[in-house]
């Protein structure tokens, strides 16, 4: 799904070089990325530099029958505070 994503942002982006495009394909799956393969994921994908490795990256750590958690993990600046924003938010005063 990741990919197909990422294929159909690649056909409609304004980016046309491949090196701007991975590095902003990059940026939209730090949201997704936390918490996959114990950042494992997040890592390589941070190191990508090409569309084809990019896609590479996605097919090992994506392309399985795994279970991905279902909230993101709260692993550094990213999701820091997440829990307690959506519980605040969801609290009855907060409406």
């Amino acid at each position: 799904m990741v990919l197909e994503l990422s294929d159909e942002i690649a056909a409609a982006a304004p980016v046309r070089d491949e090196r701007r495009l991975t590095h902003r394909m990059k940026k939209f799956t730090n949201y997704i990325g936390s918490g996959i393969a114990e950042g494992a994921f997040s890592a390589s994908l941070r190191r990508a530099q090409s569309w084809t490795e990019f896609r590479e990256i996605c097919d090992r750590f994506l392309d399985t029958d795994g279970v991905f958690p279902d909230e993101p993990v709260e692993d550094g600046k990213l999701f820091c505070g997440f829990r307690e924003l959506n519980a605040q938010q969801s609290s009855p005063s907060h409406v």
